[in-house]
């Protein structure tokens, strides 16, 4: 088994933080401990309610998302913030979770280089380029 910290630096190996726009927010949304054993990793587009519930069903220590869990700094941490309260549930269910937005866009063979494929486009440009990293 691999800790979060582990699976985290093996992902960055893979979705390096240079592929990352610079108006996005990705990385490590919800993580309690780095050294905790994670043992199955559920994968999502988006953290919604209901995939925390899977997560908890399942007994999962990692969500992996396409999508940021948080894309805007918190104010406060209540539940009665959305976003705020999917945080402390997973805190409470002791769930990581780690998003690779933009990165999974615009790594080779990532979520735009299928796309294009399935589509049968074969005029394309990389996602990222310096005009979009601006922001």
């Amino acid at each position: 088994m691999a800790s979060c910290k582990e699976i985290y630096a093996y992902l960055e190996t893979l979705l390096p933080i240079s592929l990352r726009c610079a108006w996005d927010n990705d990385g490590i949304m919800v993580c309690a401990s780095p050294h905790t054993e994670v043992f199955r990793v559920l994968t999502a587009v988006d953290i919604t309610d209901e995939v925390i519930e899977e997560g908890i069903a399942k007994d999962v220590q990692l969500i992996l998302s396409h999508h940021p869990l948080l894309f805007h700094p918190l104010k406060s941490v209540t539940a009665d913030d959305v976003s705020a309260g999917k945080v402390i549930r997973l805190l409470q269910a002791g769930i990581a979770a780690f998003s690779f937005h933009t990165r999974l866009d615009a790594a080779q063979g990532g979520i735009n280089d299928l796309l294009a494929q399935q589509l049968g486009l074969t005029q394309t440009e990389p996602f990222g380029l310096p005009d979009a990293q601006m922001g």
